[in-house]
């Protein structure tokens, strides 16, 4: 019996052991093994002019933009219901993830390895990244990859080539590599090009060049592919497109409506010469060398495509530079190879690159924020005029809602301390002569002070829920689309987490059921800094059309970014327009069939900015002889304010109720307003897609202006403002649009403000 208990420990250590295994024996029981092999966080780095060895650059990416991860997987056997889960903080240090399901994989001799694309959005230039791969019990068949990948800031530049490594790119403010805020990265194979649109999100401009044949033919027959950089470019993004020999790859019927121009054959000329603006180190022609023939793409824009032409082949009405939107992004093709000699190694190569990537791309920042326009707080360095960081703090403003100053909380602190340390001291020691009743003092003094201080907070902040939202709706009439953009707070008055999805409001001309998934994420300012020791996590669903679980401490706020875009219905025009352009005035007709007044009403063309006025529902307005000034004079006003935003040194004021009309401009016209300030900031790092100044420039095209307005606030019960016609965005808290359930009701209040945007036709009279 003694022998048996002698044992008696080991054998319950075996048995232990033996559960462990048989607990996580997962992948062993299929008969297969998997590793992750590598992960690859950001695109790889392009080739920069001064021979910088690529092998030595780290992968790039953007912090706070969606990027794409390259996961490389070995195994043998077959792995089936797999997933490839990427684990990351967000701008609040709330870990998040992004779910891949993976197909069956058959591992065999020939195919040892598989690559896969997945997707993180970093809330922190050194966030931690963790890639698991999973089973559909949630258990881990192999070891994580952990990173800590270092990113580039928001305000940064991000150049991306696909085809051909660019080695004569010059980026902007490339001389001085030490100082430049800008980088190239490279996408040379097929296989890594993103599948869902914000795979791109990280990308300023990208360049696609077609001397590849087999590149271009790849990523244009595959579906997911091509529908991921046109989406992008429809929502905001930026594109060059260079083509000479393969121009037959671009006739394609799929591109028909994207591309603003025609083919119309080759040219094979001896020499060109390239007059842009006179940019110097451009004198000298391109001339067909002994070994490269000189071939030109003969482009024709279309009709009504507002096609700028900036560059010609010589004196012939041919352009060799064409640029135009496509949604509210930019199409920019260049008729001629930019891979290809005798355009490599041509003297005025570089120059050239330059005044491309100016011309095409954002406008490039060639100052840093000034020391004054920087503050520190808690080890942290942020911009203060960062026109994201503004966005945020009015949205986070809430009427009734103070914010205790740190002042106070030091002195409640110190209070406390005196409190439970020498008072309790001297009241057990002089008054009642028993220091042992320490033990029932103590915490009867915490349990005093931690009601206190909730029913004080209970008190002064409330338990309703609080929402402030704003939309900006942009209305494309030549693609007839629509995109809306969401920005969103919540205050929650509890510990809770939240569900959190969007989608159109009827009423505005959408066609709801043909809508493009929604993209739901995080709202903050991204920054670098310690790492908090307590997280909660949340997870986003399939192609990040919603969030599950957001989790939201008691009386603490949250803020979203969330964006869609879908066609518009056939029957009618949201703004019906009959506008055209004669001896510089602007004359016509607007017609609103929008569901609400728009405000403040102005349309923008050719540089100036018109002003309509107030444009109610089925109004007719004729505009002739209508007052006009320069478009950067009247972006450049500065917003009539009312209040001030709570201020932890201030204390408590009176939120502003329409914060958005501070910052708004910003949003949609930042580039122009700094233009006129004299500055190139480019503090719109985390908005550029929005950014629509280059559409107000004297010398465009004329066969398009811009409407924009805005709709009167509304703010009360949330069910409420969101049952009114002003709501653009429909919120959803507790369940997802396309679940098959109800959609909650919203509860407590919320205060809601939307800007609209149309881009309408002109036709142009000479």
């Amino acid at each position: 019996m003694r022998s048996f208990l002698r044992f008696l420990p080991h054998v319950f250590i075996v048995v232990l052991l033996l559960s462990l295994a048989a607990c996580n024996r997962g992948p062993g029981a299929s008969g297969v093994q998997v590793q992750i092999k590598n992960v690859q966080i950001g695109l790889k780095p392009g080739p920069i002019p001064t021979n910088e060895d690529t092998l030595r650059r780290a992968p790039l990416f953007k912090a706070g933009h969606w990027t794409p991860v390259f996961v490389e997987i070995e195994g043998k056997g077959k792995l089936e219901n797999a997933e490839l889960v990427v684990e990351v903080i967000d701008a609040d240090d709330v870990l998040n993830t992004y779910r891949r399901q993976l197909e069956v994989i058959e591992f065999s001799a020939e195919n040892p390895t598989y690559s896969f694309v997945t997707y993180a959005r970093p809330g922190k230039i050194d966030s931690p990244i963790n890639v698991y791969l999973r089973n559909k019990q949630g258990q881990n068949l192999c070891p994580a990859n952990e990173q800590t990948p270092y990113g580039q800031e928001a305000s940064s530049y991000l150049y991306v080539t696909l085809g051909t490594r660019l080695a004569g790119l010059r980026l902007p403010g490339g001389d001085d590599r030490n100082n430049s805020r800008a980088e190239v990265a490279a996408i040379d194979n097929v296989s890594e090009l993103p599948t869902k649109w914000f795979g791109y999100n990280t990308a300023d401009l990208v360049i696609l060049t077609t001397g590849r044949k087999e590149f271009v033919s790849g990523l244009l027959d595959d579906e997911a592919k091509r529908t991921a950089l046109l989406e992008w470019v429809r929502r905001g993004g930026k594109l060059v497109i260079s083509v000479g020999e393969n121009q037959q790859e671009l006739t394609r019927q799929s591109l028909e409506t994207f591309l603003p121009v025609e083919f119309a054959g080759l040219a094979t000329p001896e020499r060109i010469g390239i007059f842009w603006d006179s940019v110097p180190g451009m004198e000298e022609p391109i001339v067909k060398g002994a070994k490269s023939t000189l071939t030109v793409a003969k482009m024709k824009p279309k009709a009504g495509r507002n096609v700028r032409t900036p560059v010609k082949l010589g004196r012939e009405e041919t352009p060799l530079v064409a640029q135009a939107s496509y949604g509210l992004g930019r199409v920019t093709l260049v008729g001629f190879d930019l891979d290809k000699g005798p355009f490599v190694g041509w003297k005025g190569e570089k120059p050239f690159w330059e005044k491309l990537l100016k011309e095409s791309g954002p406008a490039f920042a060639t100052q840093a924020p000034a020391q004054d326009d920087m503050f520190t707080r808690s080890g942290q360095t942020v911009d203060s005029e960062e026109i994201q960081l503004q966005l945020q703090r009015g949205l986070e403003s809430y009427d009734g809602v103070p914010i205790i100053s740190f002042g106070w909380i030091a002195l409640f602190i110190l209070l406390y301390i005196l409190v439970v340390g020498p008072l309790d001291y001297f009241f057990l020691k002089k008054v009642v002569k028993r220091l042992e009743l320490t033990w029932v003092t103590f915490p009867l003094v915490v349990i005093i002070v931690s009601a206190a201080a909730y029913f004080t907070a209970y008190a002064i902040k409330g338990d309703d829920q609080k929402i402030n939202k704003l939309d900006l709706i942009d209305i494309d009439m030549h693609t007839r689309t629509a995109q809306g953009t969401t920005w969103f707070s919540i205050f929650s008055p509890r510990i809770q987490n939240y569900t959190v999805g969007v989608e159109p409001k009827e009423g505005w001309g959408v066609k709801k059921e043909a809508t493009i998934q929604p993209q739901v994420s995080w709202l903050g300012t991204v920054r670098k800094g310690r790492q908090s020791l307590f997280r909660r996590s949340y997870d986003y669903t399939d192609d990040a059309s919603g969030l599950l679980r957001v989790p939201i401490q008691v009386w603490s706020t949250k803020g979203f970014q969330a964006s869609w875009q879908g066609p518009l219905e056939d029957r009618v025009d949201p703004i019906r327009s009959e506008l055209s352009q004669a001896d510089a005035a602007l004359t016509g007709r607007l017609t609103s069939n929008l569901p609400v007044s728009l405000q403040d009403v102005h349309i923008f063309h050719r540089g100036k900015a018109y002003k309509v006025g107030t444009l109610l529902p089925k109004e007719s307005k004729v505009l002739t002889n209508i007052n006009s000034l320069p478009a950067d004079q009247w972006i450049d006003a500065s917003a009539v304010s009312y209040g001030g935003y709570p201020s932890a040194r201030q204390g408590p004021v009176i939120a502003d109720p329409e914060p958005a009309r501070a910052f708004i401009k910003s949003v949609m016209f930042n580039e122009t307003r700094e233009r006129k300030q004299g500055k190139s900031l480019g503090k719109n790092g985390g908005l550029r897609e929005l950014d629509q100044s280059w559409r107000l420039r004297p010398e465009d095209a004329g066969e398009q202006a811009v409407l924009v307005g805005r709709v009167d606030l509304a703010s009360g019960d949330a069910e409420d403002i969101l049952g009114k016609p002003s709501t653009v965005t429909k919120l959803w808290l507790g369940a997802l649009p396309g679940s098959n359930a109800a959609r909650p009701k919203l509860l407590g209040t919320m205060r809601q403000e939307t800007y609209v945007r149309v881009y309408l036709p002109v036709t142009t009279r000479k």
